[in-house]
């Protein structure tokens, strides 16, 4: 990996509350970032996490999304009420390796608090995910339909 591609992070930096951050600890609200930004926030927030599964702290999910790599998974090292996760968004394609080393390096204070090892989740999981990101892409169309048109669960 040649150069620091751009990345965030979304979920909570020091206290509780899940917000997106450049790698400095800037908080970036939904204007404040590019232009081809892959998706919503509402997607960050577990929204490419498979519903309805116990929430293991760090089985994480990897998605490509319009040229974005996303890398979530449960997280309750600052928020330990259900439903607490972490997501890094990094521009460019990244395999989940890649993606987990970037995030380190970029993110090093968060990546150095999590308590629990970062694994690629299973396949079936996968499946569960790939169909719930679809039945999202329906939903919608017409709204910003540039945004979730490629996305693509991936397993390592």
């Amino acid at each position: 990996m040649p150069d620091t591609p751009e990345m965030y992070y979304f979920g909570c930096w020091k206290e509780v509350g899940h917000y997106l951050h450049t790698v400095t600890g800037s908080r970036r609200g939904m204007y404040a970032v590019p232009q081809d930004f892959p998706c919503a926030f509402a997607v960050l927030d577990c929204g490419v996490l498979p519903p309805c599964v116990p929430q293991v702290e760090g089985r994480a999910t990897l998605v490509h999304l319009n040229g974005w790599t996303l890398l979530s998974f449960w997280d309750r090292s600052v928020d330990t009420r259900p439903n607490s996760c972490s997501t890094f968004v990094v521009r460019g394609q990244y395999t989940f390796a890649e993606a987990c080393a970037l995030a380190e390096q970029g993110f090093p204070r968060v990546w150095a608090r999590f308590g629990f090892e970062v694994v690629a989740r299973e396949e079936d999981h996968l499946r569960e995910i790939r169909s719930r990101v679809q039945r999202y892409r329906s939903r919608q169309r017409g709204v910003y339909p540039a945004r979730l048109a490629s996305a693509v669960v991936c397993g390592d």
